[in-house]
């Protein structure tokens, strides 16, 4: 027993060695509000790619591997760009090994059949850039979504500064100072200001809100599923170093997720009300 155990524990020093000698990609997991117990999912496409595993779609069955693995659509969501996501708990039941580092637990090697990949799960941010009229948000260095809005009017102008989400949030509030107005998937970032979806015409045109689009997509829906309470937001008229870096870096490697910008379409509103504020 105590031989297999070292023999045990010197493959697995050999395979930390051997992934430490070769570059990889990190995959940055994703996470959401409305999903229980922090579920954690995966890219599919850029971990097939980082773990060199095979990424195939059975037209017959409608299903899709990687490597030997059929994922299970129920263990899947999608992404803003429409790609797919894999839960981390599905790949593990189907045999998937995690090492997991106690030093860092925001950091885990992902193994199977060979490959491996280094897994971490990044702090969730947003910016507003008022002067291009865009909000990206990231989780870590992976762009999650990218989307057009409509800030504040002239007379309404949104507030710039550092910002956190919530407490307050609904997925049908009305406004308590402009006519009982429906704000649909609203998520408070500086007292009566939300981010929430409107009409998005071009230009700033709302009374100090961040207005996101609700056709297409839905970027409003997305960015309310995603986004947690507590979550830093900074709206400016210019980008941050931090994200002017990101975005000269997309397409040079895989950083980014999705860079998507939702088209508005007509579209109701959740006929669920909710109160006041």
């Amino acid at each position: 027993m105590r031989l297999r155990s070292v023999v045990g524990l010197l493959g697995a020093l050999l395979a930390l060695s051997s992934y430490a000698q070769t570059p990889e990609l990190s995959v940055g997991a994703v996470t959401f509000w409305n999903t229980k117990n922090s579920e954690l999912f995966l890219p599919l496409r850029i971990l097939s790619s980082s773990m060199s595993l095979p990424l195939s779609y059975d037209a017959k069955t409608k299903r899709t591997k990687i490597g030997d693995v059929v994922v299970d659509p129920k263990s899947t969501r999608q992404l803003f760009d429409g790609s797919t996501l894999v839960s981390m708990s599905h790949l593990v039941a189907q045999g998937f090994e995690v090492i997991a580092y106690p030093e860092d637990p925001k950091t885990f090697t992902l193994v199977y059949q060979g490959g491996m990949t280094q897994v971490t799960i990044g702090e969730k941010w947003v910016e507003v850039n008022l002067r291009t009229q865009e909000l990206r948000a990231y989780q870590g260095e992976q762009l999650v979504m990218s989307s057009r809005i409509s800030s504040g009017r002239r007379g309404f102008a949104t507030p710039t500064g550092n910002f956190k989400t919530g407490p307050y949030r609904s997925t049908m509030h009305y406004s308590s100072l402009y006519n009982n107005a429906p704000m649909p998937y609203s998520v408070q970032i500086n007292g009566n200001v939300f981010i929430h979806a409107g009409a998005i015409p071009g230009y700033p045109a709302s009374h100090g809100c961040v207005r996101l689009p609700q056709g297409g997509r839905n970027a409003s829906r997305f960015f309310y599923n995603w986004v947690d309470n507590g979550i830093p937001v900074t709206v400016a008229y210019e980008w941050s170093d931090r994200v002017t870096d990101l975005i000269a870096r997309e397409g040079s490697d895989q950083t980014g997720v999705a860079i998507m910008e939702a088209r508005q379409q007509p579209a109701s509103p959740p006929n669920r009300r909710a109160r006041r504020t």
